[in-house]
């Protein structure tokens, strides 16, 4: 049975997650929809400022041997390929962002900042959890599984641990300063700090995962775990254990209405004495 100490520590991670991503302002559906559409790098060069630190943390979690974080493996349905699950739901996931302006995390900041989009897709996410729980089990069919024994490029590569952080850290600086001076932009976005400072703030969460929760960041197992909870009730069953994952959610949506509350009474005042500095125009 989850108790108080063990729901607090994915709470925590999940505020400060919150204010990562109100802070580095890649919530909105403006600044999403504007880099899908190639209007923007802003969203890009903070989440590859984000996966930069977060290679850096987990490596350094391996090397003391503080926790073991193992990477994501395949996922078949048997319906084609080792990779099907994974290129239908990435697939899914895409064009539920292209129509929405939002993804499972930020549509938590959305809901929390009364967007009124967020509602209707916060809804439309916990019922595509629901249908998971309820049929997911029955999409999959039964064939012999082909086994992936080679997940990373690492191993399929045969370099070190330390060649592939490295190269991997390489790569995304290079292409971090190759977008910027691309110049794709053809609109200023209001946000609060620069897109790198805003993928370091995301990193500094990722590193707190690790640490209180030795796991790394991740909000959509919230919305199939709140479809079994619900499925728990339908069928007249005790709640399961496992509210971690709602619990960073609910972290997430606090800390998210928080700061913006207070990010605004600054900018207000800023404004009113004449000196708007609370956010940054960057391009």
């Amino acid at each position: 049975m989850a108790t108080a100490s063990s729901l607090f520590p994915p709470f925590l991670t999940g505020s400060l997650f919150g204010a990562a991503l109100l802070l580095a302002t890649v919530h909105t559906p403006t600044i999403i929809l504007s880099q899908l559409r190639l209007q923007s790098t802003h969203m890009l060069k903070a989440f590859l400022t984000a996966s930069s630190c977060s290679a850096i943390i987990i490596y350094i979690s391996h090397r003391l041997g503080f926790a073991k974080l193992p990477c994501r493996t395949n996922t078949s349905y048997g319906w084609f390929g080792s990779y099907d699950a994974n290129l239908v739901g990435g697939l899914l996931q895409g064009l539920g962002m292209a129509l929405t302006g939002a993804c499972p995390g930020t549509v938590l900041v959305q809901l929390a900042l009364g967007i009124e989009s967020a509602k209707w897709v916060a809804l439309g996410g916990v019922l595509g959890g629901m249908a998971f729980v309820f049929v997911g089990d029955t999409l999959r069919r039964k064939v012999p599984r082909t086994e992936v024994r080679e997940h990373t490029v690492m191993q399929r590569l045969k370099v070190s641990e330390e060649g592939a952080v490295l190269g991997y850290e390489v790569m995304l600086i290079s292409a971090i300063a190759f977008v910027d001076r691309l110049g794709l932009s053809k609109s200023r976005e209001n946000v609060w700090v620069d897109p790198v400072r805003g993928g370091l703030l995301i990193g500094l969460a990722q590193a707190a995962s690790v640490l209180l929760c030795k796991k790394t960041l991740g909000v959509s197992s919230a919305y199939s775990d709140i479809g079994e909870q619900l499925q728990s009730i339908l069928k007249g069953k005790k709640l399961s254990g496992e509210l971690g994952n709602i619990c960073f959610a609910l972290g997430v949506m606090a800390s998210a209405k928080h700061y913006s509350e207070g990010l605004w009474a600054s900018l207000e005042q800023e404004w009113q004495e004449g000196v708007p500095l609370g956010m940054e125009s960057v391009v």
